[in-house]
Parts: C-alpha cells; structure tokens; sequence
C-alpha cells in the first residue's frame, strides 16, 4: 500500500486520530487502499471548507472526517457508521477528547450516510 503524506497537524488530537486511522487501514491490508485515497481527497476539501466556515467547531470537524469511515476495517461488517460510532466512543476519550466533543464526533460519523440517524445541525449537514 502506497504511504499517503502526512500534512502538519496543528491539534495534537486531530493528528493523533489521523495516525490511528491511516494504522488500522494499513493493518487491515492492500484492499482497503482506497480509504485512503478517499480520505486524502476529503482532507483536501475539508481544508477549503474550514477556512470559508470561521464557526465551524474544526477540531469535531476533522476528527469526523479522520474517523468517519475507521469501521470499514474494524468491527463486524454488518453497518460501518455503527462500528465508526464505537471507535469513536472507545478512542476519542483515550486520547483526551471531552465527552462533549465525543458526543459530537460519535453524531457525525453515525449520520454521515444519513441511513439510520439524519444529521441535527448545519455544521453537521455541511
């Protein structure tokens, strides 16, 4: 598998999530290249989308982003939101997130195929 770059993280966290992702799908092998050629284009974007949206919460934002799609390669393959979800409860607090951010995170990545759980908030349906 073809590394992918790392950019400069500026919260210590967002990194953090960042590396935990590119290790699982490098753990789970070759067939799941393409997550990472997906999120390299949704980090390109989601770089954009935060410098036009001063409100944005960034850190919620990109910790979203970074671990949205983690139960692709974890957990059983029943629904992959769900098994993000609980990463999401699992990690985020292992590496210091408040239980507020958590909460947040564990929405995004639950509704972010708006199969089960439909988005609450702006911030959350951009």
């Amino acid at each position: 598998m073809e590394p992918i770059e790392i950019k400069e993280i500026s919260n210590d966290r967002i990194g953090a999530a960042k590396m935990h992702f590119l290790d699982r799908v490098t753990e789970a092998g070759p067939k799941f290249g393409y997550l990472l050629i997906h999120l390299k284009a949704l980090e390109k974007w989601a770089d954009k989308e935060s410098s036009k949206r001063p409100e944005l919460n960034k850190e919620v934002f990109f910790l979203s982003i970074w671990l949205h799609d983690i139960g692709q390669v974890i957990g059983d393959k029943t629904d992959h939101a769900v098994n993000s979800e609980t990463e999401v409860r699992r990690y985020l607090p292992e590496i210091g997130v408040g239980s507020e951010t958590v909460e947040e995170v564990a929405h995004c990545v639950r509704s972010h195929r708006c199969k089960d759980v439909q988005p609450e908030t702006l911030k959350l349906k951009s």
